[in-house]
């Protein structure tokens, strides 16, 4: 196929949702309220205020250690007759 024909399709593909995006409806427009369009600007709230510090990172060896362990111990409770 025509190079020029994808880039076109391309284009067109692209363009037509961008310029929907600009139309105006006015049947949607009267329905907002004044009070809405006249409503202060809010207060902006500082970043770090959302930031928080991640938790530390979890050591995933350090579980399977553990688990290793207690399995031996319980391997060995049952060789010794221990249940």
């Amino acid at each position: 196929m025509n190079p020029f024909i994808q880039l076109f399709r391309l284009f067109v593909v692209l363009a037509l949702p961008c310029l929907g995006g600009c139309t105006q409806i006015p049947a949607l427009d009267s329905i907002t309220d004044s009070a809405v369009t006249q409503a202060p600007y809010p207060t902006l709230v500082p970043f770090e205020s959302f930031h928080t510090t991640p938790p530390p990172p979890v050591d995933p060896a350090a579980s399977l250690v553990a688990a290793g362990q207690d399995l031996t111990d319980r391997a060995q409770s049952q060789q010794q007759g221990n249940p």
